[in-house]
């Protein structure tokens, strides 16, 4: 009988995890996962798990981790039959890690999860395939790079978080930011700062511009700066970067003014607006017109 009943709840906590992880899993994939769906497929500690599917030279592809039912951030994806450069992208919150790849061969490639622990553990993986080769994350080592849209491919290791100022990243080892200048995720480019979080760049024509993410809002990365990044960092503040000289400048009524005086009507305008600190990105935009 006591046999039977060690029998029932091994069973149960079985059934527990293979549950837990199957738990709203297909909604997560919606909300989540962006490109065109090939295959997802839970996976599970116990035994040789393993996902399996062919993958073309030359296309990229986005890896989901999700839905895990222990800490995300212990688990790894792993290849067992090629040996494949990715970047990683952790976002704590959503409780996903995406890695996007690029195959060198035309081949099958075998998928598994390293999770990290001795517990019982569980988690999603979906691949989807990015039809927009300019999804892919890249890293800049300099200004001119960034301009001219040189991102380097790389295995790296990013952290990812909403802010009230839009997507911030930061390296998973602090060492390796200080060697980057910015990255690219795919869509948008991000400079380092000073605190060594990546934040995004609005391309203004002539200048960058960007603002600092609050720190008490929701972090998600960072990017490190280069000397001309290291003057004191204010919490709100926005800056512009000059695509040629590299120069930063924070904005503020005194120095815009020093920036559009060639421009006499938009000074004038800007001189009458009562709520100056509010109009700074504005009155950029339209001086860089």
């Amino acid at each position: 009988m006591k046999n039977l009943i060690n029998i029932v709840l091994l069973l149960l906590s079985f059934y527990q995890t293979q549950a837990q992880c199957s738990i709203y899993a297909e909604e997560m994939i919606k909300e989540q996962c962006e490109g065109e769906h090939l295959v997802h497929q839970e996976l599970h500690s116990e035994g040789a798990e393993s996902l399996k599917l062919l993958l073309n030279k030359g296309n990229q592809y986005v890896l989901y981790l999700l839905n895990a039912n222990q800490d995300i951030k212990n688990y790894s994806l792993t290849c067992t039959n090629q040996a494949i450069e990715k970047v990683a992208v952790l976002n704590k919150k959503k409780k996903v890690r995406k890695y996007f790849i690029k195959v060198e061969e035309s081949k099958e490639y075998d998928f598994t999860i390293d999770f990290g622990t001795k517990k019982k553990a569980c988690a999603m993986i979906a691949i989807y395939f990015q039809k927009n080769e300019a999804s892919s994350f890249g890293l800049f080592n300099s200004l001119q790079d960034m301009n001219n849209e040189n991102a380097i491919f790389k295995d790296i290791m990013l952290l990812e978080r909403k802010t009230k100022k839009g997507l911030v990243y930061r390296f998973e080892n602090k060492k390796e930011s200080a060697l980057c200048y910015g990255i690219s995720n795919g869509v948008d480019k991000f400079i380092r700062t000073p605190d060594n979080a990546f934040v995004k760049l609005e391309d203004l024509g002539k200048y960058y511009f960007y603002e600092i993410a609050d720190p008490d809002g929701e972090m998600v990365l960072a990017v490190t700066g280069r000397a001309a990044l290291a003057a004191a960092v204010d919490d709100d503040a926005c800056y512009v970067l000059h695509k040629e000289t590299g120069a930063i400048m924070q904005l503020n009524k005194t120095t815009i003014r020093s920036l559009i005086k060639d421009n006499p009507s938009l000074l004038k305008e800007f001189d009458a607006e009562k709520k100056k600190r509010s109009v700074l990105k504005e009155y950029m935009i339209r001086y860089s017109k």
